[in-house]
């Protein structure tokens, strides 16, 4: 894809453990379920909408790629989904909810030393940035897992930005129409894929 941007060096980057579940009430902490079924559907179906590869143990953060996955490159705004329809068959391995889960717990720890904040360090080199905002909020989506609300009315996917000096991560709902921060994820043949 033409939006893909480059790969940070290996040797500068961080490798962290994902955890073997994803439990999105435990990450968000607000009954959160994963979604289940066709995207127009209640998110109570039966096949879990998960693009993030089992087997996937752990993430060097400097092997992460980034995309808008957005049709045109003219800067417009694409719907959300959209956005991870490209994403999720463009071929590449999306990063989901061990991946929030792992970086976001690598935050809590290590603040400064952490991932995010390598990743945020080092977001020239990598393009991280956030299409059409201000070079100071930098983010990232994670689209190999979509979630519903405790009531299964929303699809959203997961969502770290960094603002005001502090990282934070949260879900957007992909009904709305927006530009967003680029998604994470993996080529083929990283991480044993």
């Amino acid at each position: 894809m033409p939006n893909a941007m480059k790969v940070a060096p290996v040797d500068q980057s961080k490798i962290i453990r994902l955890p073997s579940i994803f439990n999105p009430t435990q990450l968000m902490g607000d009954g959160s379920k994963i979604w289940r079924g066709p995207p127009g559907g209640n998110g109570l179906g039966d096949e879990e909408e998960v693009y993030e590869p089992n087997g996937l143990e752990e993430l060097d953060v400097g092997k992460m790629l980034f995309d808008s996955f957005l049709l045109k490159c003219d800067g417009s705004r694409t719907h959300g989904e959209t956005r991870l329809y490209n994403a999720k068959n463009s071929g590449k391995i999306l990063l989901g909810g061990r991946a929030a889960m792992a970086l976001w717990t690598d935050y809590r720890e290590d603040r400064e030393k952490s991932a995010l904040e390598w990743l945020r360090r080092n977001r020239e080199v990598i393009g991280m940035g956030w299409p059409g905002n201000d070079r100071d909020v930098v983010g990232l989506t994670l689209g190999g897992v979509v979630l519903c609300g405790s009531s299964g009315a929303c699809r959203s996917v997961l969502i770290f930005s960094y603002y005001a000096g502090k990282w934070q991560l949260k879900h957007s709902g992909l009904d709305q129409v927006c530009g967003g921060p680029p998604y994470a994820y993996l080529e083929p043949g990283e991480g044993g894929f």
